[in-house]
């Protein structure tokens, strides 16, 4: 499967409720192709760990500084008790 197959699968497979497969795409997807922000943002998605979201997300923001979901979703897990206006 190309990148874009590896992904479409992944997220058609989280948006059913099945994490391990849509992980398993993506993991097979980072091993190639270890720079695809898209990839790494639904893996934050997918992980259940608090720190393995974080990670995820650093990672994708490492990869796109300017990805300002990234930011807010960072701030929201390492902040969760902050009110936001």
């Amino acid at each position: 499967m190309n990148k874009q197959e590896l992904l479409k699968q992944a997220d058609y497979n989280f948006q059913r409720g099945n994490r391990v497969l849509a992980g398993k795409y993506l993991a097979d997807l980072l091993a190639a192709h270890p720079n695809e922000e898209s990839a790494w943002i639904l893996l934050a998605k997918v992980v259940e760990e608090k720190e393995r979201k974080i990670e995820c997300y650093e990672r994708a923001l490492k990869l796109n500084p300017n990805n300002n979901e990234v930011k807010i979703a960072l701030v929201r897990l390492k902040y969760p008790n902050q009110t936001y206006d």
